[in-house]
């Protein structure tokens, strides 16, 4: 009987966890307002640009993501006093289930997004925040044994980017972003950091 427990246990984490790690091969972006921004849509897994101007993007995360997570964490990277600002000037990837980057400066902004297909490329390391790994390579790098396809996606003040996790991302200014988790990612960002 124990043996049976064990392994029904087992078994759920592993679907938990396959399902956790699971991303789409194909490249989508979703542009969309707040008004039609659905559950369904977070669980498409693409990154999200929302076309409209948001002050608060916590207003995105209590509202509409309300039941998708259970903790965010919000890291404003404007400020001077940054500890790891070379790590905001390279490709990371996103750990978290949705990260939520906002455009809070007063001039737009590109973000350069690279599907998870790629990452296996990047040679992502830890990194000092639990939410993403960082990568030693930019987009700025000209490395031509880099093949890697990334989309530059401009976003305008007050725009907002939503990134489902194993996306990577480049911002080539500090932006404020909010992580989102649940228990499962948490259990996986231990892991695969």
């Amino acid at each position: 009987m124990k043996l049976l427990i064990f392994i029904i246990i087992c078994l759920i984490a592993f679907i938990l966890l396959h399902h956790t790690t699971k991303y789409k091969h194909d490249l989508q972006i979703l542009q969309t307002n707040i008004e039609t921004l659905t559950t369904d849509t977070f669980l498409e897994r693409y990154p999200i640009v929302i076309s409209e101007a948001i002050v608060d993007p916590m207003q995105i995360v209590n509202i509409t993501m309300k039941y998708l997570y259970l903790w965010c964490n919000q890291y404003d990277y404007n400020n001077n006093n940054i500890p790891h600002f070379n790590e905001l000037l390279k490709i990371r990837c996103n750990l978290s289930k949705y990260l939520i980057i906002h455009n809070n400066t007063s001039h737009s902004n590109n973000v350069a997004v690279i599907q998870p297909t790629f990452k296996h490329l990047l040679q992502t390391t830890k990194s000092t925040n639990n939410y993403y790994s960082v990568s030693p390579f930019s987009t700025n790098d000209k490395n031509d044994n880099l093949n890697i396809q990334f989309i530059d996606i401009i976003l305008h003040p007050n725009q907002v980017l939503i990134l489902p996790s194993n996306w990577c991302f480049e911002t080539y200014t500090p932006l404020k972003e909010i992580a989102t988790y649940d228990i499962s990612h948490w259990i996986t960002n231990s892991y695969r950091m």
